[in-house]
């Protein structure tokens, strides 16, 4: 049968894709073979005796030998793989040889972390010598003993990563099962191979639970962290040259060799920086896809473009109108892919801001920091979303149904009861979150305005802080126990689904545990869910998105009104509090309009649902 012009035309464009395919990596290729020869000659300068005199020499030197052996192990790669792209698409016709082929991917894994990590180590070494330049106690950090140390710690701890990733592949030989969907782009997945790679069947509990925690973490740890490590801690050295450039004269006349020193610093400087752009460049993407890999099935054909390509382009084109004669049909598919897709882009953000959060609350919770009673709040926010996102990340892994509460099934009791207590528990954090984040704006408000008054120094302390986010929490928990109270479980039910649940499960099952509303909540239309829905808009929605930026309003003002009396009063000790409340303004500013953006839209969904039948196709 002849090919229809159409069909001729799809595969022109597959066979496009495929020749670019390939030329991106005979240029990858040939980038390589010009980088191993330009690092070699790198090594061998920084390797002579005069320049390995400081730390950041030494490590300079480690990332260069974790260069040179990433770039072998991409032309190894390149010359003897089949398959370039997915370790578990291995395939060999003698046993050394696919050890040598996984070994190869877990050295490449291994020193591409390293180089990641002995870089930021770098720029926070320069950053510490600089910041501690005239501190002699800080001078063992340039000592080059300190740059092996560092180097041997930081192979010691990737070398743990690396080998729990080669410890989850297994060779298996004359498998009689075909590869994995995936393999199909570059070989036949049913072929018959002497030798393949499989996970352990530990790795494959839980619908690969363990391999995409792995994952999640490694990308996390060798791609996410040190692009926003980087780019911090070259902020922090460009601050430090600025402090350096203000002092200079100073110490100009107290030492002869200081201007040739800050020489080399501001060089350093200059390569961190230069390190910091190209990495985010190289190594943000790399972490994005490694992520969006993790959530997807290993079967999932947005592994395959050419198969993509297929289903999107060649199938019949029919009539939408006569295919799908109802709306809600015809939204109904893309719409599940657009929202698997969104969700699966929530745990992604949430994983990661459960990360900078822990960050954060280490940070604010140190003694130093916790002075007053704005920064004890702020811990309450860093408390309330961290377990909003864990929360969130519970929800995305054991759910079936992360949109609706009433959708929640288990196959036994004590896993309900769990999934409830995490839709209670991101209610409640939520809720807290959104509520510190006011009072902070109100003290932060009531301490500029009554500034001058001692009377109302109790305000700025930290046990104020502490009263304020313990009486948060107490009446969030009321409103938390309230919600939770509407649900009643049931066992082996013998009527079907809530219609809302027809998204991702089927209505009609008999799941051995389910919920349903208790009479209370469900007699007269549902009108005490709808009240107790509403209520809980306006209280954790509409109102802080109205006060965040009232009060950040008057803030500002009040803030002006500051730094007028500071001119006049022209005090030193008043310019250095007024920069401390600046950015702290700053900071409430940041998060009023962060907060407006993230909880307008669902105060706006919540009301849609409360004058919504809950057996409404809208839902």
């Amino acid at each position: 049968m002849e090919k229809s012009s159409y069909e001729e035309s799809i595969e022109n464009v597959q066979n496009v894709l495929m020749r670019l395919e390939n030329k991106t990596f005979l240029i990858h290729f040939v980038l390589n073979l010009l980088s191993i020869v330009i690092n070699f000659f790198h090594l061998i300068v920084l390797t002579q005796k005069t320049m390995r005199t400081s730390s950041i020499n030494i490590l300079i030197s480690g990332i260069a030998i974790c260069d040179l052996f990433t770039m072998f192990t991409w032309v190894y790669k390149y010359l003897s793989l089949a398959d370039l792209e997915y370790p578990e698409c291995i395939t060999a016709t003698s046993l050394i040889k696919i050890y040598m082929d996984v070994t190869s991917w877990s050295s490449q894994y291994h020193f591409r972390r390293t180089t990641c990590w002995l870089g930021i180590v770098m720029a926070s070494i320069r950053y510490v010598i600089m910041s501690r330049i005239s501190d002699v106690r800080h001078f063992k950090w340039a000592d080059p003993k300190m740059g092996y140390i560092l180097i041997v710690i930081v192979f010691g701890s990737s070398g743990v990563l690396t080998v729990i990733w080669q410890w989850e592949c297994q060779v298996v030989e004359n498998r009689n099962y075909s590869l994995v969907a995936n393999c199909a782009e570059h070989q036949e997945i049913n072929g018959n191979y002497k030798f393949s790679v499989t996970l352990r069947p530990f790795a494959n509990l839980g619908h690969y639970v363990i391999v995409r925690t792995y994952f999640i973490l490694d990308a996390t740890l060798s791609n996410f962290i040190p692009c926003i490590a980087f780019p911090t801690l070259t902020f922090l050295l460009f601050r430090q040259i600025q402090k350096i450039n203000e002092t200079r004269e100073t110490i100009r006349r107290n030492s002869t060799t200081t201007e040739d020193n800050e020489e080399k610093y501001v060089l350093s400087v200059k390569l961190i920086v230069f390190i910091t752009i190209n990495f985010f460049i190289a190594e943000a993407p790399i972490g994005t896809i490694a992520i969006l890999k993790t959530f997807l099935e290993r079967t999932d054909k947005l592994f395959q473009y050419r198969e993509t390509l297929k289903s999107v382009l060649g199938g019949k084109r029919k009539s939408v109108i006569s295919v799908q004669p109802r709306l809600s049909s015809f939204v109904s598919t893309p719409a599940i892919h657009i929202a698997h897709h969104l969700h699966r882009a929530n745990f992604i953000c949430s994983f990661i801001s459960v990360i900078i959060n822990i960050f954060h609350f280490i940070i604010l919770s140190r003694k130093s920091m916790r002075t007053s009673s704005t920064n004890v709040i702020m811990i309450g926010i860093a408390i309330s979303d961290i377990s909003t996102m864990l929360s969130t990340i519970y929800k995305h892994y054991f759910l079936v149904d992360v949109e609706s509460p009433e959708c929640v099934t288990a196959s036994v009791r004590y896993k309900i009861y769990l999934d409830l207590s995490a839709w209670t528990f991101q209610d409640h954090y939520r809720r807290c979150s959104s509520w510190l984040g006011v009072l902070m704006a109100i003290v932060r408000l009531f301490v500029m305005k009554t500034m001058p008054n001692s009377r109302y120094g109790n305000w700025s302390k930290p046990k104020t802080g502490c009263f304020f986010t313990l009486l948060v929490f107490c009446v969030s928990a009321m409103l938390s126990i309230f919600f939770v109270s509407r649900n009643q479980i049931v066992e082996n039910r013998a009527f079907p689904l809530p219609l809302n649940c027809a998204e991702y499960q089927d209505i009609n099952s008999r799941p051995p545990f389910s919920v349903i509303l208790t009479p209370l909540f469900s007699s007269s239309n549902f009108l005490v869910l709808r009240i107790f829905t509403m209520f809980d808009a306006i209280v954790t929605k509409f109102i802080p998105c109205i006060a965040f930026p009232c009060f950040t309003v008057f803030l500002i003002r009040e803030l002006r009104k500051f730094h007028n009396r500071v001119v006049m009063n022209g005090r030193k000790q008043s310019v250095v509090n007024g920069e401390k409340n600046d950015i702290t303004t700053k900071l409430i500013v940041f998060m009023t309009f962060a907060f407006f953006i993230a909880e307008a839209p669902l105060g706006t969904i919540y009301l849609v649902k409360v004058f919504s039948n809950r057996d409404d196709e809208i839902l």
